[in-house]
C-alpha cells in the first residue's frame, strides 16, 4: 500500500468523524478535510482510485465487518437528533 493510499484512508476515516461530531451537518472542519482528501486523490495510481471507489463507505465497516445502517426515530426530548443503528448484513 503506498504513502498516498494509507493517506487517504487516514483522511476518510477523519471525515468519517468529523460528520460524526457535527452530527451530519456541514463544517468548516468537514470542507478543509474533503479538501485534502481531494488532493491526495490526484496523487493515488489509477488503480488505488479504483479500489477505494469499489468499497463500501469506510463508515459502514467495523472491525473489517460490511455494516448497515438505518436511521431511527427517537424521542428528541431525550436525545437531540437521529441516532445510528448498526445491524449485522
Amino acid at each position: 500500500m503506498s504513502d498516498a493510499l494509507e493517506g487517504y484512508r487516514q483522511l476518510q476515516d477523519k471525515l468519517s468523524w468529523v460528520r460524526w461530531t457535527h452530527l451530519g451537518h456541514d463544517s468548516d472542519e468537514e470542507d478543509a478535510v474533503l479538501d485534502e482528501m481531494d488532493g491526495v486523490w490526484w496523487s493515488l495510481s489509477e488503480e488505488e482510485r479504483r479500489s477505494i471507489s469499489a468499497e463500501p463507505p469506510r463508515a459502514d465497516l467495523i472491525q473489517g465487518e460490511q455494516k448497515t445502517t438505518s436511521v431511527v426515530d427517537v424521542d428528541i426530548s431525550r436525545h437531540p437528533g437521529a441516532v445510528r443503528r448498526y445491524v449485522a448484513a
